[in-house]
């Protein structure tokens, strides 16, 4: 079989070892890789609506796996026929309009999401109880887990490796975003070493769970300051890498790390 060189480019080299994955995965040199297979990038976007009765969340990267979610909440998911090559991981915070009557979402595109719990932006102050965004603390010192038909991929990962705190931060008047990018760690994305490759065909996990702390206001339903709110908060797990389709081969990528 061929050899493959690395690339020092990070995106590029996140390309080269999902090539090589495939190659030794299906026997195959990397050049009949390139031939056969279409490799391109994506970045799958799983999201649980945060709550005050919960201390795990947990997401699924393969399209109908787990349990439905709220109305008005979409994912980017993979295809249970495809491998999914993941380089980076990271957590996402954001709000949408919220229906009390019918637990329904809307508008969720029309908020920004933060690579970390901006206090500038997360301002919720209910009387006599912890802030928002301290509530919301309790995600970024809590701890992801990955696992695969029941196996343990990643174990205990700090949520803090998974979050961006930019230099700058949200302003009201006038609005005015952090600044993110342009590298991936920037954005808020954190370098899985070693690489894990998911397969759709496979029961893949991802699991938050909380640090202990006071989570009274982590749905942000007191937002902002002391006001009852007509939003809730969200957690977005985003998970960056190549798509390989038509790859999947039912729990291989229990042994497949890159």
């Amino acid at each position: 079989m061929a050899n493959i060189s690395i690339g020092t480019n990070n995106q590029r080299a996140d390309f080269d070892r999902a090539v090589r994955a495939v190659a030794a995965a299906s026997n195959l040199s990397p050049e009949q890789v390139m031939e056969n297979f279409t490799i391109s990038k994506q970045t799958l976007l799983m999201v649980a609506p945060l709550s005050t009765a919960s201390q795990q969340y947990q997401f699924y990267p393969v399209q109908a796996a787990g349990p439905g979610l709220p109305n008005g909440l979409s994912q980017i998911q993979m295809n249970k026929n495809d491998w999914f090559y993941v380089s980076g991981l990271g957590l996402q915070f954001g709000k949408g309009d919220f229906s009390s009557s019918s637990g329904a979402f809307s508008n969720t595109g029309n908020f920004p999401r933060f690579s970390f719990p901006d206090p500038n932006y997360f301002t919720g102050a209910p009387a006599g109880q912890k802030t928002e965004v301290e509530c919301l603390n309790t995600v970024v010192n809590g701890v992801l887990n990955l696992t695969v038909m029941s196996n343990p991929v990643i174990i205990n990962l700090v949520c803090r490796n998974l979050v961006f705190n930019p230099q700058s931060t949200y302003l009201a008047t006038p609005v005015t975003y952090p600044q993110i990018g342009p590298s991936q760690i920037e954005r808020g994305y954190s370098d899985l070493t070693p690489n894990v490759v998911l397969d759709g065909n496979a029961d893949n996990v991802f699991t938050v769970t909380l640090a202990n702390g006071a989570i009274t206001d982590i749905d942000g339903a007191t937002w902002p300051g002391t006001t009852a709110a007509t939003t809730r908060n969200l957690l977005y797990l985003c998970a960056d890498g190549w798509i390989v389709k038509n790859q999947a081969d039912g729990g291989r990528q229990c042994a497949q790390k890159v």
